[in-house]
Order: structure tokens, then C-alpha cells, then sequence
């Protein structure tokens, strides 16, 4: 995937940039054509989830350029279960194909419930029985995760070291369990409570599979140990905290948007218009808040290839990096060695290899620097903003820490 990526955006962040900003928007239509489908609530609170879908805080996460695969697997994904619910057969069993490729994320495998479970509801509707033929729709469906398991060990293998990363464990998949049943619990206390007429149907039904949604979007990070404590849901909300590790976001957008959704139902009164508007001002707040975080980053950047055009580094091969400006930085992030790399080739065109401050070890295979940079903040980051210029205090330091002293 990344390979293709490459060879199709030549590398160019402004493509890529593009690229998600296309993705984001038809991943708004697609739910929007997945929520007609269904028929679980009415077009007026359709909109208002599809809206909520688009303006989530958690979108952000779509900005990084290494997340765009994620980004993709999740579009196939919701494309292919927008094709799944066609009355077109030739359509629905290439949604089967397309379902298989969007695999390609590991993660979205336990979200294929959703659909699976959509596709079923669908069938069930029409003869309000469980016939033999949605019997077999729903198990040509379901064992699509099995083809991707047994293609990804031939067509697409991890890497050897991540081998491991992708094959379940038996803790993870108890702490998953255990998620699906605290969702799933809740959401039979809210079907209970509906039967007994003390919650509306619709708010019910939009409640219930928001947090499923929510649970099986989940189910791939808790599996590996992420997402088990309540201060990792709650990072994700706030600037320069969550860095990258917010890309499970991506399948948390669907669960949060049917739940405030389904939570402030029909807007038939003052207090649930107010509520349904402070959500989206909060959402635009912390999405702006996020964008100027981006653009700090950014003069950053720009202020440390300045510096790199203007110092000659060509005599230098290994170069080690003490970053004091990480408050410059989009989402709480530590730049990596491979970022600060690029960014001196883009400024002086020089391949050079970066090393993150730390003890250097002089054994012969061992990469040794011969330079010593340090970034110190010109100005705090609201000056930044105003003068549109990081103003970066940038010392270089040639070092031979391996060398012999008499």
C-alpha cells in the first residue's frame, strides 16, 4: 500500500494532503448513503450524524501522511458496505472483493460486524423471518475476514518482526471480549428500557448501534493493550497531547456521531438545540485549535530548514539532534530521526543520518556523531503566530565523542 502511494503521489505531502481531505469528505456521503439505507431514523437526524461524522475533533488524526492507508482501508471499507446494501447482486458481490481489500488495516476486520449485522437487519425486513437465504447471505458474508487471513499470509505478509504485532494473543482478545460485553450490556439496558416506553425507539435504536460501533471500532487497539484507560480515551480530545496514537480514531468516528446523535434525538425543544449547537461549536473549537497546532509545526519546519540551508553541513555524516521546542510540535509528537533526516535533505539536499540524543556507544558498529545540534525556542508559540516565524535559537557543536584523550 505504501509502495503504490508513493509511485502515485510521488512523495509530494500536498498530494497526499489532497488525497485525505478527498477521502474525509466522501466518507461523510457514504455514511450518508448507508444511514438512507438502513431507514433506522429520520433524513433530519441523518444529517445531523453525517454532520457530526465530518466535524469530530478526532478527524484530525487524518493529517499525518503515514496514516493515509488507514485513511483508504477505511474508505474502501465504508464503500464496500455502501455496495453491500445495493439491490444489485453483481454490486454486492463485489462489495465482497472491496471488503477484502479494505482488510489491508488489520483493525477494521472487527468492524466488519457492523455491516455484516446492517446486511442481515436489511434481509430480515423483508420477510421478517430468518429464511434460509439470509442464512446463506449472512454466512458468505461473515467469512470474508477469513479469506483477508489467509491471503494476508501470501499476498500481503507482515514483515517478520511485526508478525507478531498482527497475530491475536489470548489476554488481548479477553480484554476485547470484555469491551463487547460492556458496550453490548448497555445497549440491551437501552432496548429494555425502550420496550418499557421510558426511552424513544429511534434514540434506542441510534444509541445502541453507536455503541457497538464504538465497541467493534475499538476491538483491534484494546486487543494490543491501547485504549485500556479512560485518560487515552480523553487525550484524544485534547491538543498536543494525543500525538499519532489518536489512528485509532479513524473507526471512532461513526460510534461517537450515532450516540450524540441518538442522545440529543429530534431538535423539538430549546434545551436539545442548544446542545446539538454547543456540540458542533466544540467540535469546530478543538478542530481549529488542532489546525493551529498544524501550522506551529509548520514554521517550525520552516524556521529549522533556514537554519540548515544557512549552516554548511557537508562535512558531516552523523548527526545527532537535542530538540528543547517540543512545544512547537502538532499533537504532543517527538519528531522522529527519519523526519528531521528529510527535512535536511529538502533544505540542503544532503542524505544525512540523524541520531536522537543519547548515550553514544563507540563500539565499531555503532553510529558515532560528529555534530552536535541544538534548538532552543526563539519566542513562546503565540508570538510564533503573530510573527509568523518560529524563530528558532539553533547552536551546531562538532563532536568526537569516541575519540581518545591522553
Amino acid at each position: 500500500m505504501h509502495e503504490v502511494m508513493n509511485f502515485m503521489f510521488r512523495s509530494s505531502p500536498v498530494a497526499y494532503h489532497l488525497a485525505s481531505l478527498a477521502i474525509y469528505f466522501c466518507l461523510g456521503w457514504l455514511l450518508f448513503r448507508i444511514l438512507q439505507k438502513t431507514n433506522i431514523c429520520s433524513p433530519e437526524i441523518i444529517q445531523r450524524v453525517c454532520l457530526i461524522f465530518l466535524i469530530l475533533p478526532i478527524n484530525s488524526a487524518r493529517n499525518a501522511m503515514i496514516i493515509l492507508p488507514y485513511s483508504i482501508s477505511v474508505l474502501l471499507f465504508f464503500l464496500a458496505w455502501n455496495m453491500l446494501l445495493s439491490k444489485n447482486r453483481l454490486i454486492v458481490g463485489v462489495s465482497l472483493i472491496v471488503f477484502i481489500t479494505s482488510f489491508y488495516t488489520a483493525s477494521v476486520i472487527p468492524f466488519f460486524l457492523l455491516p455484516i449485522a446492517n446486511f442481515v437487519y436489511l434481509e430480515w425486513q423483508k420477510t421478517k423471518s430468518f429464511s434460509r437465504k439470509v442464512i446463506q447471505k449472512s454466512l458468505l458474508v461473515i467469512v470474508a475476514p477469513t479469506y483477508y487471513l489467509l491471503i494476508a499470509r501470501f499476498i500481503w505478509p507482515p514483515a517478520e518482526h511485526r508478525t507478531a504485532y498482527f497475530s491475536p494473543q489470548l489476554i488481548g482478545l479477553i480484554r476485547a471480549s470484555i469491551l463487547i460485553l460492556i458496550f453490548g450490556s448497555v445497549a440491551l439496558f437501552l432496548i429494555r428500557k425502550s420496550r418499557e416506553g421510558k426511552i424513544d425507539q429511534e434514540r434506542t435504536i441510534l444509541l445502541s448501534v453507536g455503541m457497538m460501533a464504538l465497541g467493534f471500532g475499538s476491538v483491534a487497539y484494546f486487543a494490543s493493550g491501547r485504549l485500556v484507560d479512560i485518560s487515552e480515551w480523553i487525550s484524544f480530545f485534547v491538543p498536543r497531547s494525543s500525538s499519532w496514537d489518536s489512528r485509532s480514531q479513524l473507526l471512532h468516528g461513526l460510534g461517537f456521531a450515532l450516540i450524540i446523535g441518538g442522545t440529543i434525538g429530534a431538535l423539538d425543544t430549546y434545551p436539545k438545540t442548544i446542545g446539538y449547537k454547543f456540540v458542533v461549536a466544540v467540535c469546530l473549537i478543538l478542530n481549529f485549535t488542532f489546525s493551529i497546532g498544524y501550522y506551529v509545526d509548520y514554521l517550525k519546519q520552516e524556521s529549522m530548514m533556514e537554519s540548515f540551508r544557512e549552516e554548511n553541513l557537508e562535512p558531516n555524516s552523523i548527526i545527532m539532534i537535542r530538540d528543547n521546542t517540543n512545544q512547537f510540535n502538532a499533537r504532543g509528537r517527538n519528531l522522529r530521526s527519519y523526519e528531521w533526516e528529510a527535512m535536511i535533505f529538502m533544505a540542503t539536499g544532503l542524505n544525512k543520518t540523524v541520531i536522537d540524543e543519547s548515550f553514544v556507544n563507540c563500539s565499531p558498529k555503532s553510529e558515532v556523531p560528529d555534530l552536535f545540534i541544538t534548538i532552543n525556542p526563539g519566542w513562546g508559540r503565540l508570538s510564533t503566530l503573530i510573527r509568523q516565524d518560529a524563530g528558532m535559537e539553533v547552536s551546531y557543536d562538532e563532536i568526537a565523542p569516541c575519540k581518545k584523550t591522553k
